[in-house]
């Protein structure tokens, strides 16, 4: 058997070439990238002062939390006020509701089948209230996900 002695006992080396250094450089987070190249507001990662080794912090994670729900809630302002109106309907005449109660009416009635991120600014006012009963989703692809019952003050 023909061996290549020059590389017996030698680990290979692979050059990682310019994309690792990158990587450990302040990155954006996909979605604002291509909102950037779409003229939108772009600089998501930045603002927050994102980085790659940033992985557990929970004043970040909660700012870029409700950086997201704000880009959200303005990205589909129009189906969130009409489920917030809906959530308020449904209060006021069955008592406390989940995201999924909104949701349906939503579908059946505007043929709007979610609200995607904007979802968690569904309940966001001083007119809610956490009841402190979680219940779980009907909805097949939240794969039965505990979702907060909420109440109007």
């Amino acid at each position: 058997m023909n061996r290549d002695k020059s590389r017996v006992g030698r680990p290979l080396s692979v050059d990682p070439g310019p994309r690792r250094d990158a990587v450990r450089e302040k990155v954006l987070i996909t979605r604002g990238q291509a909102a950037h190249r779409k003229g939108k507001s772009g600089n998501y990662g930045q603002e927050v002062g994102m980085k790659q080794e940033s992985l557990f912090d929970g004043k970040l994670s909660d700012k870029l939390k409700q950086h997201g729900m704000e880009q959200a809630e303005d990205n589909a302002l129009s189906a969130l006020e009409l489920g917030r109106q809906i959530a308020d309907r449904l209060a006021r005449t069955r008592g406390p509701i989940t995201a999924d109660d909104v949701g349906r009416v939503l579908r059946r009635d505007h043929g709007i089948e979610t609200l995607g991120p904007a979802a968690g600014s569904l309940f966001k006012g001083s007119k809610w209230a956490f009841t402190g009963r979680w219940v779980k989703s009907k909805r097949i692809k939240n794969h039965s996900r505990m979702l907060r019952e909420w109440r109007l003050l």
